[in-house]
């Protein structure tokens, strides 16, 4: 009868042992499985950031002016490459985004000679794009961004009218140039 329970207990030790074997190996693979994710994850925003350097040129512009001021009222900006030189008096902006996070805006007038340069840093995280200008003076924007192949469109709210509030709802789509 003894040697019959050590034979039970060395069968129950050794499944015990099993058991925990089981259990810290599913564990082991249960974290190599998130950190694929997690590599996953990273190569997707890198991708997105390889898709977004390059240069664009402004095709859609939509800006929601702020209802609070009473002359704007309802009122609402809309271009595109039909009519984007009669309304904006200029040619559609081009932006450049550089590998090295950096970015030009450059704004041209009708006869081609630039009136406005833009310049400073870009951060992509997931799908937001944040864009900080150091030149010619500093500002910080936020946008949504949706990457298309050849199309990107930015959505946020921005400062249009100057009045030193960031309530004018702005979206912009571009299309790839370089």
């Amino acid at each position: 009868m003894a040697d019959y329970l050590n034979v039970v207990a060395m069968k129950t030790l050794a499944i015990n042992k099993m058991t925990v074997f089981c259990c810290i190996f599913s564990l082991f693979l249960a974290s190599c499985g998130s950190k694929s994710e997690e590599t996953h994850h990273h190569a997707l925003i890198f991708s997105s950031e390889s898709n977004l350097i390059g240069e664009w040129e402004q095709v859609k512009l939509q800006v929601e002016l702020d209802h609070a001021a009473k002359e704007d009222q309802g009122r609402i900006l809309q271009v595109d490459r039909e009519n984007w030189e009669e309304k904006m008096q200029a040619r559609p902006a081009r932006l450049i985004f550089k590998d090295d996070h950096t970015y030009v805006i450059e704004i041209k007038n009708l006869n081609d000679s630039v009136v406005k340069t833009r310049k400073g840093h870009w951060e992509l995280t997931g799908d937001s794009l944040f864009m900080d200008q150091t030149h010619p003076d500093w500002a910080s924007f936020s946008y949504r961004i949706e990457l298309k192949p050849g199309e990107a469109r930015l959505d946020g709210k921005l400062d249009w009218d100057g009045d030193g509030k960031a309530n004018e709802k702005y979206i912009c789509v571009q299309r790839r140039i370089h």
